[in-house]
């Protein structure tokens, strides 16, 4: 291999990191966001079943 080929091999890497890394924060911030809803829709629940336990 020669210097050229090596660069080429060496740039291939490194996108391949950078695309990783934004894959990894795009499917972090989008199990946050899910994760936040149901969050959200089981309190909303339990406060519902909470309100007509105790009526």
């Amino acid at each position: 291999m020669d210097n050229t080929q090596i660069v080429e091999v060496a740039e291939s890497v490194t996108s391949g990191i950078e695309n990783l890394d934004i894959n990894l924060v795009e499917v972090s911030a989008v199990a946050f966001i899910l994760f936040a809803i149901g969050i959200l829709i089981g309190l909303i629940v339990f406060h519902i079943l909470s309100r007509r336990w105790y009526a």
